[in-house]
């Protein structure tokens, strides 16, 4: 089984953390895994990484600019060179306007390349498309028309037309081409595989002729890691994993919650977005209580799971997407303290199926006591008795729809 994604280990994004578990679990049946992702720059092109056969492609030169500002100092050339990558992305996106948000041909056929030379080196029968980003998706395509007698999987862990949130171009114009490109998608592809929570977008009437190829799972990160229940807990910290944007998931007002007990816990946030600005006011109001990791590799984050007291979640506003990190999160057993601003968050059935949560509203006024208690009533709990509950963000559960 091949598996074509983007960003990859050692420095995945969510997808390929996903991913990854997928093709462990691939391994763990004693067959071959195959992944086709990014080279972020300075990776061997192929490795093999966990037992998985792991080849990489050069991305255009262009999409490494927006790189440089998550890992380095935020320098006047690096904040140019993000800004110029994102204008080059744009202008792209304009470009290929009738197949938006298709913005790279030249991405798309090195991934038909290189998956086309491994179908044919070792007689993958399976392979699944990820999306994001796009131009894995639009090679499958490509490659289903080649091969017609693989079977082709698409596998997405966000939507091309239940996108919501701000953008250059108008959400109507995004959401209607969003649909004319799955519609696409979905009758090429042999089977296209959906997260649960954009279960009912894709019951209407639109998708409906593809229903008998559609199943549906969770994010397959609901495995043990390797260290919970032994990592040592850095007491009264609380941890934030993942990205901030100031439209779907704002720190500050999180954070003008739980002013009255920062005096008593400190708040560590890892990953990248659009809120530095944000985080540095209250780092200055609260020296030493809010600190910015950035972004760093994903075994760091990890390990700053398994230490911390309680972890912090924040809701996707405006959006049925619920965060992939709360599945992570939960397998852990710690508590979890979550933020909402929608009162049909995907977040919250989640939550109260898991036992171990605090789910606040955001601008709740009298959620200080109860945020208060929680905290101090912290606690891990025993996830395997738990594990059927949550048997659709198995990674096995995953595998097996692929397979089926």
């Amino acid at each position: 089984m091949l598996f074509l994604t983007n960003f990859y280990y050692p420095g995945p994004q969510a997808t390929g953390v996903c991913i990854h578990q997928l093709a462990k679990e691939i391994t763990h049946t004693g067959k071959q895994a195959y992944v086709v992702c990014n080279n972020q720059g300075s990776e061997p092109k192929s490795e093999c990484l966990d037992g998985i056969h792991v080849q990489r492609v050069d991305m255009p030169r262009y999409r490494y600019w927006n790189y440089p500002v998550v890992t380095s100092p935020r320098g006047l050339k690096q904040r140019a060179l993000s800004f110029l990558g994102k204008m080059i992305g744009f202008s792209k996106k304009l470009f290929h306007f009738r197949k938006y948000p298709l913005r790279d041909g030249v991405l798309t056929r090195r991934y038909v390349r290189t998956v086309s030379a491994l179908i044919e080196q070792h007689g993958i029968r399976t392979v699944v498309a990820t999306f994001n980003p796009v131009e894995c998706i639009e090679a499958g395509a490509i490659l289903k028309k080649k091969y017609p007698q693989v079977t082709f999987v698409y596998y997405s862990l966000d939507t091309l037309s239940n996108e919501k949130g701000s953008g250059l171009l108008p959400v109507r114009f995004r959401e209607r081409q969003g649909v004319k490109m799955e519609q696409r998608y979905f009758a090429i592809y042999d089977r296209v595989l959906l997260m649960n929570c954009h279960r009912t977008h894709y019951s209407q009437a639109a998708f409906l002729r593809y229903a008998d190829k559609i199943c549906y799972a969770d994010f397959p990160l609901f495995s043990p890691i390797e260290g919970a229940g032994g990592a040592s807990k850095d007491r009264n910290s609380i941890v934030y994993t993942g990205y901030l944007y100031r439209g779907i998931r704002n720190p500050a007002p999180v954070l003008r919650m739980l002013s009255p007990v920062l005096g008593e816990y400190t708040v560590h946030f890892y990953g990248s977005g659009d809120c530095d600005d944000i985080l540095s006011g209250f780092e200055d109001r609260f020296p030493g209580r809010i600190c910015r990791h950035g972004q760093v590799s994903h075994d760091r984050v990890i390990r700053a799971i398994l230490s911390a007291d309680v972890l912090l979640s924040i809701g996707n506003a405006g959006t049925d997407m619920a965060p992939s990190k709360i599945y992570e999160y939960m397998s852990t057993g710690k508590s979890i303290l979550h933020f909402y601003a929608d009162e049909q968050d995907p977040c919250l059935p989640v939550f109260e199926k898991y036992g171990n949560a605090l789910c606040v509203k955001i601008g709740d006024e009298d959620a200080e006591q109860s945020i208060r208690d929680f905290l101090e009533q912290s606690h891990e709990m025993q996830v395997d008795g738990i594990r059927e509950l949550f048997k659709t963000s198995l990674p096995s559960y995953t595998v097996d729809l692929i397979g089926r």
